[in-house]
């Protein structure tokens, strides 16, 4: 997962929360003492005590990812009687992205984070994945689905089994842009799961 450069401002553009079932999201959203526009907590440690400390909580867990030029806020939430939510252990395997994939996901990159410094962060997700209203930036993701199509087991080969955290983001970026969702509903989940903690929720799956 691309880290937030040095110049950004620690604030932040969107907070997601994810395990809340019975637990009223104003009620963590208060713990936290935190919204979007807010700098992030200071302490991450104090933030998640806070949190735990919400009725019905066992355990919460809070990660900031930069991501498409925004500073995501995740605050996770165990809820006491609620499935445990293992993540899976990092793979061991060596495998990596055609050298073109890697290469257009970090122009990606530094294309997003250039429109944010422009304020431009509007995205049309008609077509079922993001599509940035900045030209330069939405050009390259025009490129993605070709990329899925074209690499599937590639992609897939990479999420899976990859020891390297940025490819496995890549990729898990990537094939979200395959024509047929369906197609890739059990590789959205699956990279739900993933080791590294500031990679897994990107990709939203049921």
């Amino acid at each position: 997962m691309a880290q937030a450069p040095r110049h950004a401002a620690p604030r932040i553009d969107v907070l997601d929360f994810y395990g809340l079932h019975k637990t009223p999201e104003a009620a963590v959203r208060q713990s936290l003492g935190a919204k979007e526009g807010d700098a992030l907590p200071a302490s991450k440690g104090d933030a998640e005590e806070r949190i735990d400390g919400v009725a019905g909580v066992v355990e919460s867990h809070l990660e900031a990812v930069w991501d498409a030029g925004k500073t995501i806020l995740y605050v996770g939430i165990e809820e006491r009687g609620a499935p445990h939510f293992e993540l899976r252990e990092a793979p061991e395997g060596d495998m990596k992205l055609p050298e073109v994939m890697a290469t257009e996901y970090r122009h990606f990159i530094e294309s997003s984070a250039a429109a944010s410094r422009a304020n431009i962060t509007a995205e049309d997700l008609t077509q079922g994945h993001a599509r940035s209203a900045d030209p330069a930036t939405r050009a390259i993701q025009d490129r993605f689905p070709l990329f899925a199509t074209d690499h599937l087991t590639e992609l897939r080969d990479v999420l899976r089994n990859s020891s390297d955290e940025e490819q496995r983001a890549t990729a898990a970026y990537i094939i979200g842009y395959a024509p047929n969702k369906l197609d890739v509903v059990n590789d959205l989940q699956y990279a739900l799961r993933d080791a590294d903690a500031g990679f897994a929720p990107m990709p939203r799956a049921a």
